[in-house]
């Protein structure tokens, strides 16, 4: 099984464990209970989003399920899971990325700042101010290779 493959029956298992969670209600028919079976409503992926921790307001996974759902009865098939799943991790990678751009920017003025402190003509004042310097030098670097790594 190749690691797609693996990836398209994680995200099944997990469909239909969620799809069953809500009732269909007093003796449904049998068209309703397979209707069910192969579909999720907007409760039952609230709780999945819930359940995996996905840091999202509730407002931004309702507008994803919305946009994503094209039906007036806001029934989830199993290829609405997988798109809205995407756009799921897209939305949290890209949060993410915007956190560490902040980061770095913080970590730029302050360095900004250190360097003006310091006059190339001048002999650093303390070893203490250097220290600070190279600290910022070092935190920029890894905040660098961390938003690399969230990108690629």
């Amino acid at each position: 099984m190749t690691k797609e493959e693996k990836r398209y029956a994680a995200l099944n298992e997990i469909f239909t464990y969620y799809s069953h969670l809500q009732n269909v209600g007093n003796k449904p028919t049998f068209d309703q209970i397979k209707q069910k079976e192969n579909h999720m409503q907007i409760g039952e992926f609230s709780r999945f989003v819930s359940d995996f921790k996905l840091p999202l307001r509730r407002e931004t996974v309702m507008e994803i399920f919305r946009k994503t759902v094209d039906n007036k009865k806001e029934l989830m098939s199993f290829h609405d899971f997988i798109v809205c799943f995407n756009n799921l991790c897209t939305k949290v990678n890209d949060e993410k990325v915007e956190k560490v751009k902040k980061n770095i920017s913080k970590i730029k003025n302050e360095l900004r700042e250190i360097q003006a402190l310091h006059d190339p003509k001048e002999k650093p004042k303390s070893n203490e101010d250097d220290e600070k310097l190279d600290e910022f030098k070092r935190l920029y670097k890894e905040n660098e290779e961390a938003n690399l790594g969230i990108i690629s």
